[in-house]
């Protein structure tokens, strides 16, 4: 059984960071779970339902005394995810000989973003992540070794739009293992954007040269490049911004996905 100072204390940290154990969860559902079985068939539901998903599920047997914790995506509040360097233009440690390249998709809605999205597509890309750290409108992770960070930004005023960005960054020789980073989140968000017919919402392949020169309004590239092969012959294309050359493989995928997310 719990104290009251001890619910109190899991309390707070749902309500501020999304946080609750299984144990915990079990107790306040005891009328309708007789079993762990019973449990755990509820918390799977949930996690379908995009509502949660567990931070430390174990692998083979179940960890031994521990405690396993379920995050609430949209009760997240005043977390900020670990930032590193590279968000703010700064090169990786160890990669300071190596130019690094940053990659970024982003998929804007100018009528309406779907309530509760973000929070859906925070718990759907979990499979595909490791190392996470959550934030209200921002996700770090890793796609092995790889940085990724999923960042939604709501629009300030009328002439704004929402936009939910996929970002990721490596060297132009190594800048595939970016693009095979960001796919399947790519993949995941176009799947749950199909519950909503007719929404309107555009992609974009935003350029890396404005991105590295800190633009406020970096050129975009229309995201229907994205299921396309790259160009024969073609090395580099023209930002329009700047009169800068950008690598082909900043703007095409290595292999074109098989449909293309834009102009829903």
């Amino acid at each position: 059984e719990l104290r009251a100072t001890q619910l109190h204390h899991y309390v707070e940290g749902f309500l501020l960071h999304g946080l609750f154990p299984a144990h915990v969860i079990r107790l306040l559902l005891k009328p309708h779970i007789r079993s762990q079985q019973d449990l755990q068939l509820i918390l799977d539901l949930l996690e379908k339902m995009g509502l949660c998903y567990c931070i430390n599920r174990p692998k083979a047997k179940p960890l031994n005394g521990a405690t396993i914790w379920y995050k609430f995506p949209c009760y997240v509040k005043n977390e900020v995810p670990h930032a590193e360097a590279w968000i703010n233009g700064a090169n990786l440690a160890g990669q300071s000989s190596l130019v690094v390249e940053q990659l970024q998709i982003q998929y804007c809605f100018p009528f309406l973003f779907p309530p509760g999205l973000f929070a859906r597509y925070s718990v759907q890309i979990n499979s595909h992540v490791v190392h996470r750290s959550d934030g209200k409108y921002q996700i770090f992770a890793y796609r092995g070794k790889v940085p990724v960070v999923v960042s939604y930004r709501p629009a300030q005023t009328n002439l704004q739009v929402d936009t939910l960005s996929i970002a990721s960054h490596a060297s132009l020789p190594n800048i595939w293992t970016a693009w095979q980073a960001i796919t399947p989140l790519m993949e995941e968000l176009n799947v749950l954007l199909q519950e909503w017919p007719g929404l309107y919402f555009t992609v974009h392949i935003l350029c890396s040269k404005c991105l590295k020169r800190g633009s406020c309004s970096p050129h975009t590239f229309p995201g229907e490049l994205l299921s396309q092969q790259r160009p024969e012959g073609v090395t580099e294309i023209v930002c329009p911004k700047n009169n800068e050359r950008v690598n082909v493989a900043l703007v095409y995928p290595p292999t074109p996905t098989v449909t293309s997310p834009c102009c829903k």
